[in-house]
């Protein structure tokens, strides 16, 4: 009967709630907030190219560095740079590359951008 008896205490303890917790503190959102969208199912950012407007941005955590498609080179009118190496997936590549003097993904900013086209 003991035994009955401290069981039923041990199902009228282990059913009853837990004394309230204070949890983390809440995380507020920032003040700048960067949204990110969907081009062809590739995450981008509306990077701003200074002069040459807001373009989409190819996030490619993958890459070693940025590149330019020729045809937004040509429209922004960039100034040519050196011709480089570039490794692909499928082998190594001569490309030019033009100078982008400056491009802002909200707070960064690097002062000028040598990318391969």
């Amino acid at each position: 009967m003991e035994r009955m008896a401290a069981l039923v205490g041990l199902a009228v303890l282990v059913a009853c709630p837990a004394a309230a917790q204070d949890g983390p503190p809440a995380i507020e959102a920032p003040a700048d907030v960067l949204v990110i969208g969907e081009a062809d199912l590739r995450m981008t950012v509306p990077a701003d190219m200074g002069s040459g407007g807001i373009w989409p941005f190819v996030i490619d955590t993958g890459a070693e560095r940025t590149v330019l498609s020729r045809e937004l080179a040509e429209r922004l009118a960039l100034a040519p740079g050196r011709t480089v190496r570039v490794t692909t997936m499928t082998g190594v590549v001569v490309v030019p590359t033009a100078i982008l003097p400056g491009m802002r993904i909200s707070t960064l900013a690097p002062p000028s951008i040598e990318a391969p086209l």
